[in-house]
């Protein structure tokens, strides 16, 4: 079973049913297939500057050949790749037909940033222990699952 999405790309209606073909749509339109909420930044945004030093041109030797950013990217079907050096964007490349506007699934992306999100607020005394219950800070969580 295929879907088509609002802009005619073919989809598949659960991730675990992709194909090679349709994987990359799938992902990228997963809020067309499930209800989602989007969480919007907030007023006060701290924008990525370039570093200094660009990874654009960056290449790579494997087996006798050299190799760019991009053909690692079509080789490992990559849809993303940001490096970021002390707060600053070395490199920032899409596949897949993605772009920076691009909604994708983000699955163990987003526990690792809220773990990360975790420990600076750990770091920072906004919490003061990993084994605070969540309903000392959010108290309509209370008797909640």
């Amino acid at each position: 079973m295929v879907w088509l999405t609002s802009t005619g790309e073919e989809i598949a209606p659960y991730v675990t049913e992709t194909t090679p073909e349709n994987q990359a749509a799938t992902l990228r339109n997963q809020d067309q297939v499930w209800a989602v909420r989007a969480i919007r930044r907030g007023e006060v945004v701290r924008p990525l500057p370039p570093h200094k030093v660009s990874l654009a041109d960056l290449t790579y030797d494997l087996g006798g050949a050299r190799f760019k950013v991009d053909d690692f990217m079509a080789r490992r079907r990559t849809a993303g790749l940001l490096i970021l050096k002390n707060g600053e964007t070395a490199l920032e490349r899409y596949g897949l037909g993605n772009g920076p506007e691009s909604l994708w699934t983000g699955f163990s992306t987003a526990k690792s940033m809220t773990a990360t999100l975790a420990g600076c607020a750990l770091h920072e005394g906004a919490i003061g222990s990993l084994d605070d219950p969540c309903e000392a800070y959010v108290p309509r969580l209370r008797g909640s699952a």
